[in-house]
């Protein structure tokens, strides 16, 4: 019953552990953006800050002192760098985590301390791509935190044991499917998902096999491998699913941002125009989305968590 195209455990398990969460991939691309933006805002606005002020008395935009320009962008370099540092350093995420949150309370502070004009401006202020890329990146690497955190806790945790009756050992196997590689039962893997998404806590999983006879060890090995394939793909797919998710947040957050900074720093005193209209309309659409699909991956971020859960169950067989 053993399919000899299957890699072997050891090369399985290698790739499994190359495998990082979501947060983790896009902690580095956010963390290598906001570097990118604290060093292009701190060239751009300061060669351009003698015409910036000169140009003041045409729009509304919202300007820092030099001090506060650099000092804003050093806080947005720093947290970019510890967020790529935790990137190739994940055990270090909690002092790491500690440090980000108190680096990104320090940066609205001063963005509104060294802002001119009124206390309407200096909030406006806090609108700018490095301060909501830094909450970003923050955001990002206390959900690393979290999770990290909350596995070590389910790991942890008595498993819960669920009871499998088989009256034949092929009734494990999906009996349409035999190549490339042999399948997970549809009914099989319906009763696990049922089981962890009905379950009161997040615990590791326990399979009881009853069979009728005796099951082998290779029939064993098979078993166990198919089952754990299974759920590595779908971990997979719903990792697939999320990530799109969470670039679709990191989009929609810029175009946002652009969309915003311009309508509030060169619209009309008047505040005519269609075009100004459909620009805050716009900006507003955006970050409605941003909401909605933050509640999508909520969604399947359970679905990963039970598909972590089963990938890792392991399997006791009994003969009756």
């Amino acid at each position: 019953m053993r399919d000899s195209r299957r890699p072997p455990k050891a090369c399985r398990a290698d790739e499994s552990e190359k495998t990082m969460s979501i947060y983790q991939k896009n902690l580095k691309r956010l963390g290598l953006a906001l570097i990118l933006i604290s060093i292009a805002d701190t060239v751009l606005v300061l060669s351009f800050y003698k015409y910036l002020i000169k140009s003041s008395l045409l729009f509304s935009i919202r300007l820092q002192s030099p001090a506060g320009i650099c000092l804003k962008n050093t806080l947005g370099l720093t947290i970019g760098s510890l967020a790529c540092y935790l990137y190739y350093r994940s055990r270090s995420y909690r002092w790491i985590a500690r440090l980000l949150t108190l680096l990104i309370v320090a940066e609205p502070i001063v963005t509104l301390s060294f802002m001119k004009g009124s206390v309407v401006t200096r909030v406006d202020g806090l609108i700018n791509a490095t301060l909501i890329v830094s909450a970003m990146v923050v955001y990002t690497a206390l959900q690393l935190e979290r999770s990290e955190r909350n596995w070590g806790r389910i790991s942890s945790a008595k498993p819960a044991v669920l009871d499998l009756k088989l009256s034949d050992v092929r009734q494990w196997f999906n009996p349409i499917e035999i190549g490339p590689k042999l399948e997970l039962s549809s009914e099989i893997s319906s009763v696990v998902d049922r089981f962890l998404s009905t379950a009161k806590e997040a615990r590791p999983l326990s399979i009881t096999v009853r069979c009728p006879s005796e099951v082998s060890e290779p029939m064993r090995a098979t078993m166990q491998e198919v089952f754990q394939m299974y759920y590595e793909d779908e971990e997979q797919h719903v990792n697939g699913y999320l990530e799109r998710r969470y670039i679709r947040v990191m989009a929609l957050v810029i175009i946002s941002i652009i969309a915003v900074s311009v309508w509030i720093d060169f619209s009309p005193a008047a505040d005519e125009g269609v075009t100004w209209t459909i620009l805050s309309n716009f900006a507003a659409f955006s970050l409605w989305q941003i909401g909605s699909t933050h509640f999508e991956r909520s969604e399947g971020y359970a679905e990963l968590l039970r598909a972590s859960i089963a990938k890792q169950a392991k399997l006791s067989f009994w003969a009756e």
